[in-house]
């Protein structure tokens, strides 16, 4: 009996150590000259996916490279540790949301600010990568057709799920860079009014990972899955297409974009740039007001007309009211609220609508920002922050958000019009977007971007603004103090966009739009579906990586 008991113990401690050497054993793989010669060849794929994705991104707007950029990634990860497909995303994020978020240097003058930034997004890339080493992983244990059309769609909801979290989070989230925006100008953007960025983006993930896969089994000798792939892949470009994109109109309104330019940020004294600004503005309205173009019937002016907030009595009152006059039309215009709270300074960002014979706007025609940005228009735990560097006293006042939806109702001759107005980066948040537009017939976006200088951030929020045209059957208006502004159709075609740093005013017929789509209608409920698909598709990724590590 006694010896039986031994053997059980030795035997017991045999398997231990078995199991023990083969989880050491996957570990120590990472270290053997082979494998890091496999590892510096992944990170560099990953390297060539950030790029590829921010080739994708406007000015440049080469959508391919996203795809591209998609499988690459794909390709890095598909066989590795959940470690080694961590670091392979992180860098991949890294390389994209720097070279894509170049304004974040620009409006800070720190590059540790942009480095930082994108870190940040980075970590959301790096958990997409483990989780798909999972998926992959654990389809392989199954080999059928049926498991790599599962791991697809669980790669898709992966990458979808990743950005509909990094919307919200830190800090209330940054939209920027999703790949829906990257794919604006793809035949994929014809699934906008079903599904928004989360279909959009989804379905480019399913078209690059199965080109992936068709080019995976081409070189490895298996013809008819690589076929069968290569399809998917044709198939997920091509049915989009058969969604039309138009919508019936409501009427036309003759509508005056003023792009009036704002001077370069310290080639003026702080003091007087503000009044710079609107004085531009005020002129170049009053250009299309007397000229010879077509008759406005409402003039659209943009984020920051007036910094200083013109409602109070003083000279910038005199220009706004004066124009309202003049034109005798209503105003669409930016400006900012000042007062106290808690013993600070504080301040709301505003669009309001000015009628000429109105001394100043009411509640109903003003809008406050829903979603102040952090870092940049408030400072989340100042306290904390202040005693962390003194770049914080560049934001003195703090903004507050509004708490009404982004919509303006105005009152023309014989009519009047509803007006979704998502201020600046709002524009990247769908919920803020979609309760905007229910009962909108115009999508107007008004913005500054003076801040972001000549980097890419205005030509990336005009392809949002694209974006979201098409989403919602809309005809939109990007209006900016120094660019880039335009009109876009509800089927994402540009009438016009200026360059930056240049005025430019102009009076165009814009046509009117009422149908909601189901984007619109649906952001709420598919926001919970995507986290719900999300969880299940991490709990089946999580099963394959723990079958890596547990399986001797």
């Amino acid at each position: 009996m006694q010896c039986c008991i031994q053997h059980r113990i030795q035997r017991g401690k045999a398997n231990a150590a078995e199991v023990s050497d083969n989880v050491w054993g996957r570990q120590m793989m990472m270290y053997r000259p082979g494998s890091s010669l496999i590892f510096l060849f992944q990170l560099a794929l990953s390297t060539m996916a950030g790029v590829s994705l921010s080739a994708a991104g406007a000015p440049r707007s080469w959508w391919p490279a996203a795809l591209i950029g998609i499988a690459a990634l794909w390709w890095a990860v598909r066989r590795s540790t959940w470690l080694r497909a961590f670091a392979c995303g992180f860098v991949a994020g890294c390389v994209f949301f720097y070279l894509h978020f170049d304004w974040a240097f620009t409006a800070t003058g720190l590059i540790a600010a942009r480095i930082l930034l994108a870190a940040v997004e980075a970590v959301f890339l790096g958990i997409v990568a483990a989780l798909w080493a999972g998926v992959w992983r654990s389809s392989r244990t199954h080999r059928s057709g049926l498991a790599t059309l599962a791991a697809l769609l669980a790669s898709a909801v992966i990458w979808v799920g990743s950005e509909v979290i990094r919307s919200m989070l830190p800090f209330g989230g940054l939209p920027w860079g999703l790949l829906g925006y990257l794919l604006v100008d793809s035949p994929l953007v014809h699934m906008a009014p079903l599904g928004s960025t989360e279909l959009v983006g989804g379905a480019g993930v399913v078209c690059a990972l199965s080109g992936a896969l068709a080019v995976q089994n081409a070189l490895r000798m298996h013809p008819w899955r690589s076929l069968k792939a290569a399809f998917l892949c044709v198939a997920m470009l091509i049915a989009p297409l058969c969604v039309p994109l138009s919508a019936p109109t409501t009427g036309t309104v003759n509508v005056a974009i003023v792009q009036g330019n704002a001077p370069r940020l310290g080639t003026v004294p702080d003091s007087s740039w503000s009044t710079i600004t609107t004085n531009n503005h005020v002129q170049a309205a009053r250009s299309v007001v007397s000229g010879e173009q077509l008759r406005p019937d409402l003039i659209v002016l943009p984020e920051s007309t007036s910094d200083d907030d013109y409602r109070v009595a003083g000279y910038p009152h005199t220009l706004i009211m004066d124009l309202a006059r003049e034109a005798g039309v209503p105003l669409l215009l930016g400006t900012q609220r000042y007062f106290a709270e808690h013993g600070r300074q504080m301040r709301t960002n505003d669009y309001v609508v000015q009628y000429p014979d109105a001394a100043v706007p009411t509640a109903d025609d003003t809008y406050s920002k829903q979603h102040p940005v952090p870092f940049g228009e408030y400072v989340p735990l100042r306290a904390m922050v202040e005693k962390l560097t003194d770049k914080v006293d560049q934001i003195s006042i703090d903004m507050v958000a509004g708490e009404k939806p982004a919509q303006l109702k105005v009152q023309l001759p014989g009519r009047d019009v509803s007006v979704a107005v998502p201020i600046c980066f709002e524009v990247a948040y769908s919920a803020i977007v979609s309760q905007g537009v229910a009962g909108a017939e115009l999508l107007v976006v008004p913005t500054s971007n003076v801040t972001f200088g000549d980097s890419h951030e205005a030509f990336q929020q005009f392809a949002i603004t694209r974006f979201r045209a098409i989403e919602n059957a809309r005809s939109a208006i990007q209006v900016s103090t120094m660019g880039t502004s335009g009109v876009v159709t509800p089927e994402g075609r540009v009438q016009y966009q200026t360059n930056l740093f240049e005025q430019d005013a102009r009076v165009l017929p814009v046509s009117l739009h009422a149908q909601v789509t189901l984007a619109a209608k649906s952001y709420q409920l598919r926001t919970v579906i995507v986290l719900v698909g999300f969880t299940v598709a991490s709990l089946w990724a999580i099963a394959g990586l723990r079958r890596l590590y547990n399986t001797a």
